[in-house]
């Protein structure tokens, strides 16, 4: 499988790139450091063989990459926010993603 997807994450539209070999494969999240550059194209190289044994969900967190757009206003951007916006990506993952990745997992 593979998808990259917007989706709405502390109030701002957010990009996430979902990669794996089996569906049924437990999902990992790689978060990579901020702000400015993207680790999607790095990941579809470098994290193949983690796509083997996981569902690879690598996201571009606000004022990285896709997501640099959602920066503004940089007054929110918080510890306290970016931890808020971990869970729920996680949560995303877990609940809402894609039918491949089944729902209420």
């Amino acid at each position: 499988m593979a998808e990259l997807t917007q989706v709405q994450i502390g109030d701002h539209e957010q990009t996430i790139m979902i990669r794996g070999a089996n569906v049924d494969a437990p999902v990992l999240l790689f978060v990579a450091g901020g702000p400015g550059g993207t680790e999607i194209g790095s990941m579809r190289l470098f994290g193949a063989a983690l796509e083997k044994g996981f569902v690879v969900a690598t996201w571009d967190q606000r004022g990285t990459g896709k997501s640099y757009p959602a920066l503004d206003p940089t007054s929110t951007l918080t510890l306290d926010q970016s931890v808020r916006d971990t869970i729920e990506v996680t949560e995303y993952l877990r609940h809402q993603a894609s039918p491949q990745l089944g729902r209420g997992r």
